[in-house]
């Protein structure tokens, strides 16, 4: 560890949780263990402020967590690590990787975007190029037959964005309008049909889209006057329309009601995010609510007896995010934010894996009585980042990328989705390692 800067804003992380009382439980014994681990994963610049040649770490420009997988863009190739069951590392082979492998084929990529057990990536010249689990047609390519190794997604040839969700994936073109393929059960597809598509179907009615981001069973859209529309499944929710019914679901855009000035958006497995613009650049979500990740606490309702309500259709503004840099991710039951005025990252909602990156899977707030011991609806600041540039959640783990271009990752680990070559779960972020050779120049 000689030359090594010790961030202290990563002792203060510490420090914070030793003085929840929970911490108290944890035996000492493995209180050192994670300490250690933690300072052992920063060797060289806990802070990861330097740059660098990045030896023996990946190097990448963009990063995305799926399922239990997760890949990222270095110097146009596409590497991935983590669960491969259904080909979806892309390296033609079945086989779990705990470290980065290569994407067969791709070289000049500028966006990827990992699924439920399917990756797909933007190239430089606007097509879409989609591998792993094709039983619902989310690869695009005019068939149901899964693919270790990418293939095109066909008519697809001026893409500027790209969301690979559950079982579905979207586009956004550059003359404004979104195609989305794959699953349809719920109207995610967006086309006015509750069919699955092997090909890119036209979303209905949309004609000026900003962003767009698949979830499990839902898809929303930021558009350019700053409003957001989104179409699936709405059983918790997730649409965030306050004329639909919970339960229901619409195979057609709806707006998303009270959402004004929005920047980003994403979408998780049963709740939305976005970041807005107006009052201070703010964080709000709805949706299912049941583990804090709305990051508000739950609302007692008489009608005519108390109850808790765990969704909402009303987006809430998560709590104690004044300067969020627009940049927002959601897993299946936890949210994070980037933070501008620190480049901190915050994560809030479920912690059962470590994936708030606190140190801890204990709670500080939990959303109401008979929620999980180990959610909270206040964001906790991600233990030893301070340089982050993009962040991405999968279903129990999380990612980060650095300004250094190092990616860094925590929560579950039973796959090797935190890509450090080990399956052990870290409650703090590790180096994502890199073996397949050099990486950003």
């Amino acid at each position: 560890m000689r030359g090594s800067r010790l961030d202290k804003d990563f002792f203060r992380g510490i420090l914070d949780t030793m003085r929840f009382p929970g911490y108290r439980e944890i035996p000492i014994f493995f209180s050192f263990l994670t300490v250690i681990a933690a300072l052992l994963a920063g060797c060289g610049d806990l802070s990861l402020d330097a740059g660098g040649s990045g030896s023996g770490f990946l190097l990448a420009s963009s990063v995305s967590a799926g399922d239990n997988h997760s890949c990222a863009v270095s110097s146009g190739a596409v590497k991935c690590w983590g669960r491969n069951s259904s080909g979806q590392l892309g390296n033609d082979t079945v086989f779990d990787s705990p470290s980065p492998v290569l994407v067969t084929g791709i070289t000049d990529a500028v966006q990827v975007s990992a699924g439920g057990s399917h990756t797909c990536a933007r190239l430089s010249n606007g097509t879409v190029w989609c591998w792993g689990n094709n039983a619902d047609g989310q690869l695009g390519d005019n068939t149901t037959t899964g693919s270790r190794v990418p293939v095109q997604v066909q008519g697809i040839t001026a893409a500027t964005g790209i969301s690979a969700g559950g079982n579905h994936t979207c586009a956004v073109l550059a003359d404004g309008t979104a195609r989305c393929w794959g699953n349809n059960l719920n109207g995610q597809l967006g086309n006015g049909t509750n069919n699955d598509s092997s090909l890119p179907v036209a979303v209905s009615g949309i004609t000026s889209v900003a962003a767009i981001a698949a979830g499990g069973i839902h898809t929303c859209a930021v558009l350019t006057d700053g409003t957001v529309r989104c179409w699936g499944s709405n059983v918790l929710e997730q649409l965030g329309n306050s004329v639909l019914l919970p339960g229901s679901r619409s195979n057609v855009p709806v707006i998303a009601t009270s959402v004004a000035s929005a920047v980003n958006i994403t979408a998780g497995g049963n709740h939305t995010c976005v970041s807005v613009s107006f009052p201070g650049t703010r964080v709000r979500c709805w949706g299912n609510n049941f583990s804090g990740q709305l990051g508000s606490a739950w609302t007692v309702v008489f009608t005519p007896a108390p109850v808790f309500e765990t969704t909402s259709n009303d987006p809430l503004t998560v709590n104690g995010i004044t300067s969020a840099t627009g940049v927002v991710a959601a897993g299946l039951d936890h949210s994070c934010a980037l933070i501008s005025s620190d480049n901190t990252v915050r994560c809030w909602g479920e912690n059962g894996s470590g994936q708030l990156g606190n140190l801890t899977t204990f709670s500080f707030v939990p959303p109401g009585a008979g929620a999980s011991s180990s959610s909270t609806v206040f964001p906790v600041t991600v233990s030893g980042i301070n340089s982050a540039t993009q962040i991405t959640a999968g279903l129990f783990h999380s990612c980060a990328l650095l300004s250094s271009n190092r990616v860094m990752c925590w929560g579950a680990n039973s796959s090797g989705q935190l890509g450090d070559g080990s399956l052990l779960s870290s409650f703090t972020p590790v180096l994502v390692t890199d073996t397949t050779g050099a990486g950003l120049q």
